[in-house]
C-alpha cells in the first residue's frame, strides 16, 4: 500500500523547491497540523495503549478475529512513536538531506500501514470462512494458520517497505521528495495493492452479509443460534474497521497513482495533506472499538474500576466475550 508518509519537513521542501517563486514559510494548513501534532500524538498514544492492555488482559485470544485485531491495535500504538520520529524531521530539516534517513521517515509509515492492511484482509477471510464455510471453519483455521498469517503481514510489510532502500533515484534526484526520489512502478505497485485489496474486502463482505442473511430463520431454530449470531456480529465490527480504514487511506493511494502520471506541486501538496486522513485512522479505532464492542467496553471498565462492570475483578484474564470464545 502507498501510505507512506513524507513528514511536514518534507512537505515543506516539496513546495518550496518544484518550480515558480517559493512561498514564504509554511501553508496556513500545514502550520495547523504542526501545532496540533503533540495533541493529536498523545491521544493516539494513550488510546491505543488502552486498547492494548484490555485485549491482552481482558478479552484474550481464543476467538481468531481478536488476534487480528490486536495486530491493528500494534501497529496504530507503534504508529504513535513513528508520529515522533517524524516530528523530527520538521524540527530538524537537515536531517533530510541523508539518504538513509529520507527512506525510513518515508517507508516506516508504509511498513507500518501494510502490517494493518494485511492484518484487515485476514481478519475478513476469517470472518468470511466462519460465516460461509462454518462446518470447515477449525480445520482450515487453526491456531498454526493464523500464526502464519500473523508472521506473513509482518514479513511481507518489511520486505515491501525495504525495497527503496535498495532501488531508489537518490543518485539523479538527491532531495526527500517522495514522487521524485521512489521509483513510478513502487509507487504504482502499492496505489493498486490498497485499491485493489479494498475492493476484494468488499467482494468477501458482500458474501459474508448475503450468506448470513439467507440463512437468517434456519439460525432462529438452530441450537447454536447465539454463537452465530455472535459471529455475524464479529463480521459487522471487522466490517466497520475496514471502511475506516479505507476512507482514511484510499484517497492517498489514488492520489499517488494519479501524481505518477501528473506531476505537479499542487497535487504533492493536496497528497501531503491527505496523508494526515490517514494517520487519523490510527486516532479512530479505538473509538469504533468503543462503538461496536460491548466486551470491550466492560474491559474498559475493568481496567478503569468504573463501578457497574459485569466481570468480576477477580477473574484475572479471563475474557470477557465467553460465547464468542466457543468459535475457535
Amino acid at each position: 500500500m502507498a501510505a507512506r508518509m513524507d513528514s511536514l519537513a518534507q512537505t515543506h521542501n516539496t513546495t518550496n523547491g518544484s518550480g515558480g517563486s517559493p512561498p514564504q514559510g509554511l501553508p496556513p494548513l500545514l502550520m495547523g497540523f504542526a501545532i496540533a501534532q503533540p495533541f493529536i500524538w498523545f491521544f493516539m498514544f494513550t488510546s491505543n495503549l488502552v486498547v492494548l492492555i484490555v485485549y491482552k488482559r481482558y478479552l484474550g485470544f481464543k476467538v481468531h478475529t481478536n488476534v487480528f485485531v490486536y495486530n491493528i491495535s500494534v501497529v496504530d500504538f507503534c504508529m504513535s512513536f513513528n508520529m515522533l520520529f517524524q516530528m523530527l524531521f520538521f524540527l530538524l530539516p537537515k536531517l533530510n538531506s541523508t539518504e538513509f534517513l529520507c527512506m525510513l521517515q518515508m517507508e516506516l509509515m508504509s511498513f507500518l500501514t501494510t502490517v494493518s492492511l494485511l492484518s484487515g484482509i485476514f481478519a475478513t477471510i476469517d470472518r468470511f470462512l466462519i460465516i460461509v464455510y462454518n462446518n470447515q471453519y477449525h480445520k482450515i483455521m487453526s491456531i498454526r494458520n493464523v500464526k502464519i498469517m500473523v508472521a506473513v503481514a509482518w514479513i511481507y510489510s518489511f520486505c515491501y517497505a525495504a525495497v527503496p532502500f535498495f532501488v531508489n533515484n537518490w543518485d539523479i534526484y538527491p532531495k526527500c521528495e517522495f514522487v521524485r526520489v521512489v521509483r513510478a512502478w513502487y509507487i504504482g505497485f502499492g496505489s493498486c495493492q490498497q485499491i485493489l485489496s479494498t475492493i476484494l474486502e468488499i467482494c468477501f463482505y458482500v458474501a459474508i452479509f448475503h450468506v448470513a442473511h439467507s440463512r437468517r430463520r434456519n439460525i432462529n431454530r438452530e441450537n447454536r443460534s447465539t454463537r452465530r449470531e455472535q459471529s455475524l456480529r464479529g463480521a459487522k465490527f471487522m466490517g466497520v474497521v475496514l471502511i475506516v480504514y479505507s476512507l482514511c487511506w484510499t484517497p492517498f493511494a489514488i492520489l499517488g497513482l494519479i501524481q505518477i502520471f501528473s506531476y505537479h506541486p499542487v497535487l504533492t501538496y493536496v497528497r501531503m495533506t491527505s496523508v494526515y486522513l490517514g494517520i487519523s485512522n490510527s486516532l479512530l479505532n479505538p473509538i469504533v472499538y468503543a462503538w461496536q464492542k460491548k466486551d470491550f467496553r466492560e474491559g474498559c471498565k475493568r481496567l478503569l474500576r468504573c463501578p457497574g462492570s459485569k466481570v468480576n475483578p477477580s477473574s484475572g484474564s479471563r475474557p470477557i466475550w465467553n460465547t464468542t470464545q466457543r468459535e475457535s
